[in-house]
């Protein structure tokens, strides 16, 4: 996690079997935030499910990505949204760094299978 100085805290595994997913099973976040894809609800009148960008996305994508921390599903920390054929905006606040939000992305499109 970035804090507002920009330092981040190292999060290491405590023996060389143990990972992440090891330490969220066991509920020990530390200094980590567990981040949630927002889900998408129902439209009956337009009979599917829809997301609002806030214009920052114009065409339905697989890619189309917001994320927000699982326990405050309203604050969106990472949005990613097709506006053309091959062009993307992605906005960014903390606890995301340049990298990190960039890195983020190229998972994104990196998923064959379009789901995240």
């Amino acid at each position: 996690e970035v804090d507002s100085d920009g330092s981040f805290e190292s999060v290491q595994p405590r023996h060389h079997t143990e990972g992440l997913e090891a330490l969220l099973k066991r509920g020990e976040k530390g200094g980590l935030l567990e981040l949630k894809n927002r889900q998408p609800k129902w439209n009956a009148s337009s009979n599917m499910y829809v997301l609002d960008f806030h214009g920052r996305a114009s065409l339905p994508s697989c890619r189309n990505v917001q994320l927000a921390p699982k326990a405050k599903e309203s604050d969106v920390c990472f949005l990613m949204g097709k506006v053309e054929e091959n062009r993307f905006n992605i906005d960014f606040k903390a606890p995301f760094s340049a990298m990190q939000a960039f890195a983020t992305a190229i998972i994104i499109f990196d998923n064959s299978s379009g789901a995240f």
